[in-house]
């Protein structure tokens, strides 16, 4: 938040991503590792460049797991972990960020008419959970050698705020398509404990004419 820039030319990024995935009784499990390269970007984030961000480095785990609990049940599961180095020069002297996000999604099918399903879905999206960028900035300036004293200053990347999504949705066939409804509720948008909730009610219709 404090040193972002909100636009800016497209960043360039690379992911490599290697994982296993298994059913074990009777659970679908998965864990993923993946490396993410950004050439001026910090998860999606953009800097001023005087600050001297020169994009980053991430490790990013993720781990799925999906189950019935019951005929007609489907419960999901998901948590992703990163490990972020920030590449940095001039003013920055160092930058490591941890973060972290999460998906809780459960779903019941025929649940009021045949061949409808109704969901529900509580998730965290990726937040910075810790770290900041450490820059070597000027604090003190001395007239008897005309020289500034530098000393690292930490700027926190870590938000007040927690964005929680939760979404309770209804899918249904309608009129020879597919119609959807559904009622969210974002609780602190955008990681921004200042701003208020967001709530609402969706609705959609597909067919083919």
């Amino acid at each position: 938040e404090g040193g972002a820039t909100a636009r800016g030319p497209r960043a360039g990024t690379m992911r490599i991503a290697a994982g296993v995935d298994r059913k074990v009784l009777g659970v679908d499990a998965a864990l993923i590792a993946s490396w993410l390269a950004e050439d001026t970007t910090v998860l999606g984030g953009r800097f001023n460049p005087a600050l001297g961000v020169r994009g980053a480095d991430t490790m990013l785990l993720d781990a799925r797991a999906g189950f019935a609990p019951a005929a007609d049940w489907r419960m999901n599961l998901a948590w992703r972990q990163g490990f972020t180095r920030v590449r940095g020069g001039g003013l920055l002297a160092a930058g490591s960020l941890a973060s972290n996000g999460w998906s809780v999604d459960v779903t019941r099918a025929n649940a009021l008419v045949a061949g409808d399903s109704l969901g529900l879905r509580v998730a965290q999206p990726l937040r910075v959970a810790s770290g900041g960028l450490m820059l070597n900035l000027p604090v003190a300036w001395s007239y008897q050698t005309l020289s500034p004293t530098f000393a690292i200053s930490q700027l926190n990347l870590a938000p007040k705020g927690r964005e929680i999504d939760a979404e309770l949705a209804w899918h249904a066939p309608l009129w020879g398509g597919a119609a959807t409804t559904a009622l969210y509720w974002r609780r602190d948008p955008g990681n921004m404990a200042s701003v208020a909730d967001d709530k609402g009610l969706a609705l959609r219709w597909n067919g083919r004419f």
